[in-house]
């Protein structure tokens, strides 16, 4: 008798510790979840402003390497070659070393 006294006074002791640890954890991946969908759409905002970018830099870019390739295709194309490897290069670091707080600047 003394036995199951003990053992249901411990569980109703322990009751409230497990509740607060399973409300904590709850909330928990809530808010991962929701740094997750701010990271998620931090990202898709950074890809459409660099579209964005390349769309408003096209028309002045091509003219300039065209007026470059009528003079000098060998230069042209070379610079051709290293703006889009530079560009790629670019896409490729920021994605690889995305730090969010370059929002902050």
């Amino acid at each position: 008798m003394v036995l199951r006294f003990i053992l249901f006074a411990f569980l109703f002791a322990m009751f409230p510790i497990a509740l607060i640890l399973m409300i904590a954890s709850v909330l928990l991946f809530i808010l991962l979840g929701i740094i997750w969908f701010i990271w998620a759409v931090s990202l898709i905002i950074a890809g459409v402003g660099s579209l964005v970018g390349i769309i408003l830099w096209l028309p002045m870019g091509l003219e300039s390497l065209e007026a470059l390739f009528e003079t000098n295709p060998l230069e042209g194309g070379l610079l051709l070659a290293g703006s889009i490897y530079e560009f790629y290069g670019s896409c490729y670091q920021d994605i690889l070393y995305y730090n969010p707080q370059n929002f902050l600047y």
